[in-house]
């Protein structure tokens, strides 16, 4: 959740909006402007400097920080497997592609402004590179490969249980074994932050760069782990429950 803001006003500062919420900082971003250390000039200025319209610069800021209220999980285990397998690809592998691009241009500046003062920066932007590097990989494997399979042997299951049962076996090894790698590589990068950062605890004098970067790998770490949440709890053990019926239909 994020505190209400108050209106934005031409004379605020980027720093000291970034300071209140860091998603303001994508709006600098896309406009080149300053809002870390120094960035202390206020909007409207800015926007002269830059050629950008203050109402529209306040608008995208406003929209960028709109709130939205707390919601409960869905109960996932109700959905169907072909519409929670679609919801995994269209709101998380979306998010995921977005996103960590992003985050990791956020991390690398900020490293490389920080670096001789803060001596986690160097294992947080490897530990953060490799899920960068992997990530990619795993999502497209399981759109291309596993996805498609788990929809396949559900559908199968309850209009030809025969090609179903042909389909488990053309598979190498079991679903579970296959999917191991993947958690693992989920698990291990969010352990692994956590202890980097000591969850995310901000030091006392940190700047608006810092703090971005710290509540965007929070929101990268709450993301992954509902997705895992999702694919552990719910996806795969209905399609592991699949291919154990399949298998005893003989």
């Amino acid at each position: 959740m994020h505190l209400k803001l108050s209106p934005i006003l031409p004379t605020d500062t980027a720093q000291s909006l970034v300071r209140q919420d860091y998603r303001m900082a994508a709006v600098f971003r896309r406009h080149g402007m300053a809002y870390c250390c120094g960035a202390k000039w206020p909007l409207d200025m800015l926007c002269n400097t830059h050629g950008v319209s203050i109402d529209e610069l306040i608008k995208e800021l406003t929209i960028a920080t709109r709130n939205q209220g707390p919601s409960p999980l869905p109960d996932y285990s109700d959905w169907e497997i072909d519409f929670l397998v679609k919801y995994m690809v269209k709101v998380f592998h979306s998010y995921f592609r977005k996103r960590v691009p992003e985050i990791g241009l956020q991390l690398n500046e900020f490293v490389v402004e920080h670096e001789k003062k803060y001596a986690y920066c160097g294992p947080l932007a490897l530990a953060f590179k490799r899920i960068e590097m992997q990530l990619p990989g795993q999502l497209d494997f399981k759109e291309h490969t596993i996805y498609p399979y788990i929809t396949r042997v559900a559908n199968g299951l309850t209009s030809d249980a025969s090609y179903a049962r042909l389909l488990v076996r053309t598979l190498r090894k079991p679903l579970a074994d296959v999917l191991e790698r993947g958690a693992s590589l989920v698990t291990e990068y969010v352990d692994e932050i956590h202890a980097l950062t000591d969850s995310y605890t901000l030091p006392h004098n940190a700047c608006a760069s810092h703090r971005v970067v710290f509540a965007s790998l929070q929101e990268l770490d709450q993301q992954l782990n509902e997705y895992l949440f999702i694919e552990q709890t719910v996806l795969f053990p209905r399609a592991i429950q699949m291919e154990k019926q399949l298998l005893e239909e003989v």
